[in-house]
């Protein structure tokens, strides 16, 4: 049975760190990447990455995505 702590890679499913497990130093080295990008990394499935942020007092995942810089004036 597969769960959001498996992660499926070419059909087999590898078992990763369980969801209780994650602590917030785990949350915090992925602050810089995207949520898509840290789920795969950590191997649970985006609503669970929500409630383990919220757990640790997390309201939104920390990344912004970098702006694009306005083109300077003719």
């Amino acid at each position: 049975e597969a769960t959001c702590a498996e992660a499926a890679t070419d059909g087999f499913f590898h078992k990763v760190k369980p969801a209780r497990d994650i602590t917030f130093t785990d949350l915090s080295a992925h602050f810089g990447k995207p949520s898509k990008v840290a789920c795969k990394e950590l191997g649970v499935c985006g609503t669970t990455l929500k409630k383990i942020a919220r757990r640790h007092g997390l309201q939104c995942w920390p990344y912004r995505r970098p702006t694009r810089m306005a083109s300077p004036p003719p």
